[in-house]
C-alpha cells in the first residue's frame, strides 16, 4: 500500500489515501489505495499500481466534483 502510494505521488504529484480492507471471498486483509486524479494522471496511477503489484486492479470512477485540500474550488 505505502509503496504504491509513494509511486503514485512520484509519478503524478498526487497523494493517496490508504484503506484497510478484508476480501469477502478470501477473508484476507488487503490494502486499498485511493487516489483522486485527472484523466491525464490516470494512466500514471494505473502504471504505478501494476509496477508495485502486478495482481492489482484499478476501479475508475468519474466524479463531477472533488473538493478539499489540494483541489481547486
Amino acid at each position: 500500500g505505502r509503496e504504491m502510494a509513494f509511486e503514485i505521488e512520484r509519478r503524478t504529484g498526487r497523494g493517496a489515501t490508504l484503506l484497510k480492507a478484508t476480501g469477502s471471498y478470501s477473508g484476507l486483509d488487503k490494502d486499498v489505495v485511493m487516489c483522486a486524479c485527472d484523466n491525464k494522471q490516470m494512466f500514471h496511477v494505473q502504471r504505478a499500481a501494476k509496477l508495485c503489484d502486478p495482481k492489482s486492479f484499478t476501479v475508475v470512477l468519474e466524479s463531477s466534483e472533488v473538493l478539499g485540500e489540494g483541489f481547486k474550488v
